[in-house]
């Protein structure tokens, strides 16, 4: 089963998630992570499996975590959902590494490289 772990994205974006990706594939599974989940490693928060369309977020961020996609396919989801939802989602593939982090870590890590890659343009 394919997995979106997904964060700070409002009811309304998610059902447009959705409906954009169901074009290209059904087979999805959507999991919510929420502020509580930051002390959770990535793999407790996918073996929970939870989805919750009403968050209250601390962050200022829209994130999408891909599990059990193709590298094709991630290239389409990407695509498609940095034009038809909001250029300002960041993006990753659960690693090796990534499924022991702890969401709050992991979530750094991911500011971090985007500054990174924004100096280094």
């Amino acid at each position: 089963m394919k997995n979106f772990v997904i964060y700070g994205f409002t009811k309304d974006e998610i059902l447009k998630m959705k409906n954009l990706i169901r074009f290209v594939s059904s087979n999805i599974n959507y999991i919510t992570v929420c502020d509580e989940d930051f002390s959770k490693t990535l793999g407790e928060v996918i073996e929970n499996n939870l989805f919750n369309e009403e968050n209250n977020f601390s962050l200022d961020e829209k994130i999408v975590v891909f599990q059990n996609c193709f590298p094709k396919e991630i290239d389409v989801y990407f695509k498609i959902l940095k034009s038809k939802l909001s250029k300002k989602i960041m993006f990753a593939s659960v690693t090796e590494n990534s499924i022991n982090m702890k969401i709050e870590d992991l979530f750094n890590e991911f500011k971090m490289e985007r500054e990174y890659f924004k100096k280094n343009k």
